[in-house]
């Protein structure tokens, strides 16, 4: 004995029937605590919550510079003011002697300009520049 087609519509039907049916009375529900307010709690409105953070003073930042090592001290072998004969231990004196060539400079307005020989002209190096477009022409080299 097996199951008729028109028994199959029927069972479809009645299924479709109670979820129409619950979700028809979970609407009403809805509806019913709607009016008492929000699930049965009043809206209420609450200020903006503002923080205000107590001030913190911080000391100040200690800088610790690196240790300098001082220069050791210079040792001579010997010394360097030999002692005289005489007893002074003074150093020795140098008698710096003028050249017989080396003449007193003259007053520049006393020295006339043609008889200063001609000083040879400076030359100026000049660096080639290149120019700031360095594809100059290529976009009209690549339509022609």
């Amino acid at each position: 004995m097996g199951i008729s087609a028109s028994s199959i519509d029927l069972i479809v039907a009645v299924s479709g029937l109670k979820e129409v049916q619950d979700v028809i009375a979970a609407m009403r529900a809805a509806d019913r605590e709607s009016q008492r307010g929000r699930l049965g709690i009043e809206p209420t409105v609450e200020p903006r919550r503002v923080i205000r953070p107590e001030p913190r003073y911080e000391s100040r930042e200690v800088i610790h510079p690196a240790p300098t090592y001082a220069p050791r001290p210079v040792i001579h072998p010997k010394e360097r003011v030999e002692a005289r004969s005489d007893g002074c231990t003074c150093p020795p004196v140098i008698v710096v002697e003028r050249s017989p060539s080396e003449q007193p400079m003259e007053a520049p307005w006393k020295t006339v300009p043609w008889k200063i020989p001609p000083q040879p002209v400076p030359k100026v190096k000049l660096a080639p520049t290149h120019p700031d477009i360095n594809h100059k022409g290529m976009l009209l080299d690549f339509f022609i």
